[in-house]
């Protein structure tokens, strides 16, 4: 499935409302929130904002925060199309957590800093802490808030014991992308095509952790740009690469499930979200940077997802 109304340029980042499988919200350098709907196969809302778009979490149903270049945290309320400002940070927003549970919105920020907001007063900062290296991306699940590093680390933030831990990654080269299932279980993606594989309780054992590389060819190898877990299968996971596949990975036996997408002009694929009942996949078609396969061409896609490819082998 494709839509009329596209993005213009790379879509950053791509999430679903919650409660729903079917409305799903992307946000990129073309400086628009666009609100799409499966079920309609078509646009339902848009806002236009006046800096390129980096991150994006619903805070409830209806209404979404996001962050970017202009370094300020914004909320839309699709339905409502009510659009205000919450806070301006000292540095670009490059990711949002809400963490209704904890009562709790995480912003990771280019400073090399973590800052919690309350989550009733989103625009009021409870709590900040410094990091070692600029946040890369972050993802929230189950008490747990997982960083990824510009340093090639990552750190883990566990809200029951109220403890940031810090640890190095296998992985030899930056990481793009992290997400967090809902067993523990941690994915990093990084440029060098490689995905690592660990778990919140494996975090201070690297011992236990592995890596694979997930996206190459005979003679290349491809940045994974986003990576994302099965629902209903926490040991399965989604990478997406510059080499324009999309594929899905088990864990468990370290092997390929299945081809999940694959551009017919190999295109970069910048962005994958996987609803919660696992049977949609939006996927953001366009550059990442513009040094790999630079190309002009942007396109958001939504496929089905049958269920054997996302089980465990």
């Amino acid at each position: 499935m494709s839509f009329k109304d596209q993005p213009t340029d790379t879509i950053s980042s791509i999430r679903f409302a919650k409660g729903s499988n079917t409305v799903f919200a992307t946000i990129g350098w073309d400086c628009f929130i666009r609100v799409y709907d499966i079920e309609k196969s078509a646009l339902i809302a848009s806002k236009e904002v006046h800096a390129p778009l980096l991150t994006i979490d619903f805070f409830n149903e209806n209404t979404m925060l996001v962050g970017g270049v202009d370094k300020t945290i914004l909320a839309f309320n699709y339905e409502s199309e009510r659009f205000f400002s919450l806070n301006t940070l000292p540095a670009v927003i490059k990711s949002i957590c809400v963490c209704q549970e904890e009562g709790i919105v995480a912003v990771g920020c280019w400073n090399e800093t973590l800052y919690f907001l309350d989550f009733s007063d989103p625009g009021k900062i409870v709590k900040e802490m410094e990091l070692p290296a600029k946040v890369f991306d972050m993802s929230y699940n189950d008490g747990n808030l997982v960083i990824a590093l510009s340093d090639k680390s990552m750190a883990l933030y566990t809200f029951a014991d109220e403890l940031l831990a810090l640890r190095k990654t296998l992985l030899k080269s930056q990481i793009r992308c992290a997400d967090i299932s809902s067993d523990g279980s941690l994915a990093f993606g990084s440029v060098q095509g490689r995905v690592l594989y660990s778990h919140v309780e494996e975090a201070t054992s690297l011992a236990l952790s592995f890596a694979f590389r997930a996206h190459k060819s005979k003679n290349s190898v491809f940045p994974v740009n986003s990576v994302c877990f099965s629902h209903k299968n926490p040991t399965s996971v989604i990478t997406a690469g510059s080499d324009g596949k999309v594929i899905s990975w088990c864990t468990q036996s370290r092997s390929r499930i299945d081809k999940l997408y694959i551009n017919s002009s190999k295109q970069n694929i910048s962005s994958v979200r996987l609803s919660d009942d696992d049977k949609h996949l939006v996927i953001g078609v366009g550059p990442v940077y513009q040094t790999e396969n630079p190309s002009s061409f942007v396109e958001l896609v939504v496929i089905d997802v049958d269920e054997t490819s996302l089980l465990p082998k």
